[in-house]
C-alpha cells in the first residue's frame, strides 16, 4: 500500500457515462481496443447504473488482481449476472470460504489420469453427430458443437447414458440457454434485478423450474449409487468436516458445470475451424501431424499428446478470440493497482482479450501464429484464457482434452470449408464472445 489514501482512478475516456455504455453495448471487443489505444493498458470506463470499471492488461497490473487476497477482491459477487441461472451455491457466484470449501471439493474429479478415460466417450459422442451433418450444404457449426459438448458433459459429468434421458436434458438446458441468451435479461441481472424471481410466469421462468425438478430428481435417484462420472464423485465428496455438498448446492454446481463445461467449448471450437478454415497452410500441417497417429482409419486417442502443433492452434485461437472479453472483481476494500487506489465498490477487470493483444508478448497479435505455442510455456499474467488465481477454471484440463478429441477426430474424418471463405466478424451470445452465423461450413465429405 501507498502512503497517500487519496482515492483515485487510472485515465479514461472521457465522454459521458450514456455515451460510454452505447459504445460498449454496440461492440463491447471493439470499444475495449479503442479505449486501450488511447488510454494504454490501465483504464477506467464508466456504464451507467454501475461502479466504475477499471481495465487492466499488463501482467503486473494482472498480478496484483490475481494474487489479490480473496476478501479483498470478490469474483463470485462480480459474477451477480448469471446467478439467476446457476444459483448463489455456485463455484462462479460464492466467495471467501465458502468458494474455497466447494472448489476443493470439486478440484479432485477434473484431474488426473481420470481425464484421459472420457477421450473414447467424447469420440462416439462427435462421431454420432458428425453423421448428421449434411453434404454439400452449408450449415452452422456453432448449434452442433454446442449439441456436441452438451452430450459430452450428461454422459462424462452426469453418467446418462440412455438416449432418451441424455435427449430429455439437453432439451430442456438448451431452451433455458436460449431464452436466456436475449440481450435483456443478462443486463437486468447485471444490475441486480433477478427476473426470474420477479417474473415466474416469463418462460425462461418456467424451463428454469423444469430443469431444476429433473436436477432435484436426479440428485434424489442418484444418492445411493456409486460410479466413476463426476456427479458420482460429487456426490460422495466431503469437506474438511466430514461433511457433503447439500442438494441445493449439488443442483447449482451441476448447473454451473452445464453452462461453463459446454458453451465456452463450443464456442471455441467453432472459432478454431473459422480460423483453420481461413488459413489454408495451417490447415494442413495440422492434417499432415493428425496423419501420424492414424490407426484403422480413426486417431488413436493413446497418442494425443503427439498433436503438438493441434495444441499450438488451439491455443492460438483461444487468444486471438478468448470467449470472455474480460473478468471482474468486485473491491470489497480500497484496492491499489499500479499508482493509483480505487475506492471500495470498484469493478478491477482482467481484460483477457487486450492481454492477448500486447505487442510485448505476441508481436503481430493480428496474425493467426500457433508457432508462438510450439515447445513454449504460456505466461500466467500474459496467457488467461480459463481467468488466473484462485478462481482459475477447474475443468480447464477437462476442456482442453474434449476440444483436443473433438478437433481431432471432425478433421480426420471429414472435409470442411467455410461459406464464403473469409474471417468471420464476432458477435455477443449471451457474454460469450461468437463467430458471426455461427461458423457456416460447407461438408465436402
Amino acid at each position: 500500500m501507498v502512503a497517500s489514501e487519496r482515492i483515485s482512478f487510472p485515465p479514461g475516456p472521457k465522454e459521458p457515462a450514456w455515451v460510454q455504455t452505447a459504445t460498449y453495448a454496440r461492440d463491447p471487443v471493439g470499444a475495449l481496443e479503442k479505449w486501450a489505444a488511447r488510454h494504454g493498458d490501465l483504464f477506467t470506463v464508466r456504464i451507467v447504473g454501475m461502479p466504475p470499471l477499471v481495465f487492466a492488461a499488463a501482467p503486473a497490473e494482472l498480478r496484483q488482481i490475481f494474487t489479490a487476497s480473496p476478501d479483498d477482491l470478490l469474483a463470485g459477487q462480480a459474477n451477480g449476472q448469471i446467478q439467476p441461472i446457476v444459483g448463489a451455491r455456485s463455484i462462479l457466484t460464492l466467495d471467501g470460504q465458502e468458494h474455497h470449501r466447494h472448489r476443493r471439493m470439486m478440484l479432485p474429479p477434473f484431474h488426473g489420469e481420470r481425464m484421459a478415460t472420457y477421450a473414447e466417450t467424447i469420440r462416439e459422442v462427435t462421431e454420432r453427430a458428425m453423421a448428421t451433418w449434411p453434404t454439400e450444404k452449408a450449415f452452422a457449426l456453432l448449434p452442433h458443437m454446442l449439441q456436441v459438448t452438451l452430450e459430452v458433459i450428461l454422459r462424462t459429468v452426469f453418467g446418462i447414458e440412455q438416449p432418451t434421458r441424455v435427449a430429455q436434458f439437453s432439451d430442456q438446458f438448451s431452451e433455458l440457454i436460449a431464452r436466456w441468451s436475449s440481450p435483456l435479461l443478462p443486463m437486468l441481472a447485471l444490475y441486480g434485478v433477478d427476473p426470474i424471481r420477479l417474473a415466474p410466469w416469463l418462460p425462461v421462468s418456467r424451463k428454469k423450474r423444469a430443469l431444476d425438478t429433473a436436477l432435484r430428481a436426479e440428485i434424489a435417484r442418484r444418492s445411493e449409487a456409486t460410479g466413476t462420472d463426476i456427479f458420482s464423485l460429487l456426490l460422495s465428496a466431503c469437506d474438511e468436516e466430514g461433511k457433503p455438498l447439500t442438494p441445493e448446492e449439488l443442483r447449482d454446481e451441476l448447473v454451473t458445470l452445464m453452462i461453463a463445461g459446454h458453451e465456452t467449448s463450443a464456442t471455441t471450437l467453432s472459432w478454431v475451424f473459422e480460423r483453420l478454415l481461413v488459413h489454408p497452410k495451417i490447415l494442413e500441417k495440422v492434417l499432415d501431424e493428425l496423419d501420424t497417429i492414424i490407426v484403422d482409419d480413426r486417431v488413436d486417442l493413446r497418442q494425443l499428446d503427439k498433436l503438438v502443433y493441434l495444441d499450438a492452434v488451439l491455443k492460438e485461437t483461444l487468444r486471438q478470440r478468448p470467449i470472455l472479453a474480460f473478468i471482474a472483481r468486485v473491491a470489497a476494500v480500497p484496492f491499489e493497482i499500479a499508482n493509483y487506489r480505487v475506492p471500495a465498490g470498484t469493478y478491477l477487470c482482467p481484460a483477457i482479450h487486450l492481454a492477448h493483444r500486447r505487442t510485448e508478448a505476441y508481436p503481430q497479435p493480428d496474425v493467426f501464429d500457433p508457432e508462438r505455442f510450439v515447445g513454449k510455456k504460456t505466461d500466467a499474467y500474459s496467457f488467461l484464457p480459463f481467468g488466473g488465481g484462485g478462481r482459475r477454471c477447474i475443468g480447464m484440463a477437462f476442456s482442453m482434452l474434449e476440444m483436443k478429441v473433438i478437433l481431432a477426430t471432425v478433421l480426420s474424418q471429414v472435409s470442411l470449408r467455410l461459406e464464403g471463405n473469409k474471417a468471420l466478424g464476432r458477435t455477443l451470445r449471451g457474454v460469450a464472445v461468437t463467430p458471426v452465423g455461427g461458423t457456416r461450413v460447407i461438408k465436402s465429405r
